[in-house]
């Protein structure tokens, strides 16, 4: 019933509707009013003439375009409130909603929405300010557990991901909350990706035109796009030797020895010796090696 007035009040797809939808993926938390309006808004239309029409007009009236969005967002938010659908918290600009909701949001099952939120909050999430819905993130598009990938992404918006957040957070999470087990678990989740990407970037492309073409040699990925893959490479090598040093700093030498190998192995093949990346990965295998070697002698008897 409410989404029905809602509909009736906002048009068929208003803005206080897809905040519901999107409220089933984020975290058990307060949401930011602005980043669930964003995912909201980020949910594809199921007309795409209907979407071109209303970019085309948000580009001719783009200077009261974010005064409008604000005004919108807190008529939405204040709606779901009136319906108790959602209640609002001490903390400005936040809204929570109950777990019921929540649940009915997912089970709706509207196509995109998942993708809508993990996008909001990868351009908009604060690690500071919004720790637990950039988790909820991932937890849409790693494997944790037994848990299914929700959400794939491009691989430039994976290697976006990895260097503005999934780094920040794991080493966020390592040394200010002391959570070892889930920062090398992302981190490590996070390589894995990188590397199916890797993968079937080394795969041969194949193009109905080339079967035509039987004298022209397949192509792979890598070969068509060579920037993209030692950019795909070096990304996996930062982590890697982020793991490495994370390892170090938990005592776990001879796993972080076999990792920062890898790394220096990576580096050297498309930088060099000489880089200083590659240097800083050695310097790091340097203090690995006295560190096992120091183990070894202690625990021999």
């Amino acid at each position: 019933v409410c989404f029905s007035i809602f509909d009736h009040a906002d048009g068929p797809r208003s803005l206080a509707t897809r905040m519901v939808q999107a409220t089933g993926w984020f975290a058990p938390v307060p949401i930011p009013i602005s980043l669930l309006a964003l995912a909201a808004h980020k949910i594809p239309t199921k007309h795409h003439r209907t979407w071109l029409w209303k970019k085309f007009l948000r580009s001719l009236t783009c200077r009261c375009t974010s005064s409008y969005n604000r005004k919108s967002e807190a008529e939405a938010s204040s709606m779901l409130v009136r319906f108790s659908i959602a209640r609002s918290c001490t903390k400005e600009g936040y809204i929570q909603f109950n777990e019921l909701i929540k649940l009915y949001a997912r089970k709706r099952g509207v196509n995109g929405v998942a993708q809508a939120m993990v996008q909001a909050v990868i351009s908009r999430g604060s690690i500071s300010e919004h720790p637990e819905h950039i988790w909820a993130a991932c937890f849409l598009l790693f494997r944790f557990g037994n848990d299914p990938i929700v959400v794939e992404l491009k691989v430039s918006e994976l290697l976006f991901l990895v260097k503005e957040v999934i780094l920040p957070l794991a080493i966020r999470t390592f040394i200010t909350f002391s959570r070892c087990s889930a920062s090398l678990e992302l981190l490590r989740l996070c390589t894995d990706a990188l590397e199916a990407a890797d993968q079937a970037f080394v795969t041969p492309v194949e193009k109905w035109l080339d079967k035509s073409l039987c004298w022209k040699p397949i192509q792979t990925n890598a070969q068509l796009n060579p920037c993209l893959w030692q950019e795909l490479a070096l990304s996996r090598a930062t982590l890697l030797e982020t793991r490495a040093k994370l390892m170090l700093r938990g005592g776990q030498f001879d796993i972080g020895d076999d990792l920062i190998r890898k790394a220096i192995f990576i580096r050297t093949s498309i930088c060099g010796e000489d880089h200083p990346n590659t240097i800083s990965a050695r310097e790091t295998l340097s203090k690995l090696t006295r560190l096992l070697a120091n183990v070894q002698i202690h625990t021999s008897p």
